[in-house]
């Protein structure tokens, strides 16, 4: 995996836009520039006025999924033209194949099972779709959990079993570390032996 650990300055939300961006410029490229099909797995940044895919909404079919009615409420608020759906990434409502890319953006992190929702992330990508994956992990190799600061848990998934879980569905072309590992306070607990970890996969 590629480790930027020197730019440690630069805001752990602002890589996960640029990693958004990278990903639909890429996908918009190897399509010879059609309009995508776009989903974003949740809509909390939106909520909070700082959607990385609002340059994309007028150029590709963007919608969103967000299980809390409050988030999509806010979300609306700020982004109007945005489609939210009220869904659960384990289960999501849409079609097969309707999708060329997904953007994940620390979304599974927020959910005890990651197998789920990886395996509707395939059924619901075209081939040579793109899925951009983003979450915390454990380096122990021991998942674990905590009450999020954002409400709800945060699970930092065993890093091997979560891209052994990513590689029985896609071909994982990148990895990328977007946080040096943490020792400190999160959501009032102390923390050891964890990542964030990017996966850019291939259907």
């Amino acid at each position: 995996m590629t480790d930027p650990r020197n730019d440690g300055d630069l805001h752990i939300r602002e890589k996960y836009s640029d990693l958004a961006r990278e990903v639909l410029n890429r996908q918009r490229v190897r399509l010879s520039g059609r309009p995508l099909s776009v989903l974003k797995t949740d809509a909390f940044n939106e909520a909070h006025k700082r959607s990385p895919i609002e340059d994309y909404a007028e150029t590709a079919h963007v919608q969103l999924v967000e299980n809390d009615e409050a988030v999509i409420a806010a979300a609306r608020t700020n982004y109007p033209d945005l489609k939210i759906v009220l869904g659960d990434i384990r289960a999501l409502p849409f079609s097969d194949q309707a999708f060329d890319v997904i953007l994940d953006l620390s979304t599974i992190d927020h959910v005890p099972d990651p197998p789920r929702a990886i395996r509707e992330y395939a059924r619901c990508l075209r081939p040579g779709g793109a899925l951009c994956l983003v979450s915390w992990v454990h380096l122990g190799r021991a998942t674990q959990q905590r009450p999020s600061a954002y409400g709800g848990m945060q699970y930092f998934f065993d890093c091997v079993a979560l891209r052994s879980f990513l590689a029985e569905h896609f071909w994982i072309e990148d990895g990328r570390i977007l946080t040096p590992g943490l020792t400190g306070p999160y959501g009032g607990h102390d923390l050891t032996n964890v990542d964030v970890h990017a996966y850019l996969c291939r259907r």
